[in-house]
């Protein structure tokens, strides 16, 4: 079958609200019922070209079978159905990575160093615990991103609310901050782990927010260009 009217006919259900797994299964069935059509047309003697000609004719008009598809109604992508929720969706996933991460490391040392006790947390602890800060500082928003902008460009939806939550979460995950001082007895310096959330725009923060959008940005440039060259995405 012709790519590029299978691709506007994917692009078409998909902005439609058609959910996603239903489009992909329709073009795999598309495309399954095509050939088992060409070769049917060559048992009938025709050449190739006369062959795809024929299933295709057979098969219908891809105008058609997207009006069915749409006239026949049925579930919408829950995408389509709550397109307002993109504003808060960003923010709730970040803010359930970071109290996750947060409370494994509080737990981690209530286990391993109880409060109280004057215990000194095992030293292989300190780089796991730094590797933590480190991915909630710098890791967890540009994943966030890659994930929301993947997913926006995978249903083909209007960028509007998609964009505008990916754009609070970089402003929420360049806010934020982990304080992580790991005790030593030597110096009598006391372990300190704690958390905020502020405006406060230094050096640090704000190459973190422009880091954040520019790779947002690129990731939303690579995949319109990969949805362009790939059928199913």
């Amino acid at each position: 079958m012709n790519r590029q009217a299978l691709l506007a006919h994917r692009d078409r259900l998909l902005r439609a609200g058609v959910p996603y797994r239903q489009v992909r299964r329709q073009l795999v069935e598309l495309q399954d019922h095509h050939a088992e059509l060409c070769r049917e047309g060559l048992r009938r003697g025709l050449d190739e070209s006369a062959a795809a000609a024929w299933a295709a004719q057979q098969l219908g008009s891809l105008q058609e079978i997207a009006a069915r598809t749409l006239a026949n109604g049925g579930r919408r992508s829950f995408w389509v159905r709550y397109p307002r929720l993109m504003l808060l969706l960003p923010i709730l996933l970040y803010a359930g990575g970071v109290m996750s991460v947060f409370c494994l490391m509080v737990a981690t040392l209530a286990l391993l160093a109880p409060f109280g006790t004057g215990a000194i947390p095992p030293g292989w602890l300190e780089p796991i615990f730094r590797g933590l800060r480190l991915f909630v500082l710098h890791g967890l928003t540009p994943l966030l991103s890659l994930l929301l902008v993947r997913q926006q460009l995978r249903y083909h939806q209007a960028p509007g609310y998609w964009m505008a939550g990916v754009l609070l979460l970089c402003l929420l995950g360049s806010a934020t901050s982990i304080t992580l001082i790991w005790p030593d007895p030597l110096t009598q310096t006391q372990g300190v782990l704690g958390g905020s959330v502020g405006p406060s725009w230094h050096y640090g923060n704000s190459v973190r927010l422009l880091f954040n959008l520019l790779l947002s940005g690129g990731v939303g440039w690579y995949w319109q260009r990969r949805r362009r060259s790939l059928l199913l995405d």
